[in-house]
């Protein structure tokens, strides 16, 4: 018997995730298409050139602009995860402040 296994959605952020602030600080790669991914966090998506939608009106021209092959997605995400600020405090400074508990 065969089987095939496909990824469908992948997690990047720079928390670990067993952190309590992880589901805050990621953004979410999700495959919509054979080879199309979307880069979202909190109901929004992020366009090729680094904006944020609603994804409101998802048409052609939407499709267009927000989705991207893997590579592409995951570049983004990778790039977007650092920009990430909740509360105040950046997502840099929460894995700085990570990595100082784990040090202890």
């Amino acid at each position: 018997m065969s089987f095939e296994v496909a990824i469908q959605t992948l997690t990047v952020s720079l928390l670990p995730v067993d952190h309590p602030g992880h589901r805050h600080y990621s953004l979410t790669v999700e495959r919509r298409h054979v080879d199309r991914w979307v880069v979202s966090h909190l109901g929004q998506y992020l366009d090729a050139a680094g904006e944020w939608s609603l994804g409101t009106d998802i048409g052609t021209g939407w499709r267009d602009s927000h989705w991207h092959t893997y590579e592409a997605a995951v570049r983004l995400a990778g790039e977007h995860c650092r920009l990430i600020t909740v509360n105040g405090r950046s997502a840099e400074e929460a894995a700085a402040l990570a990595r100082e508990d784990t040090d202890v």
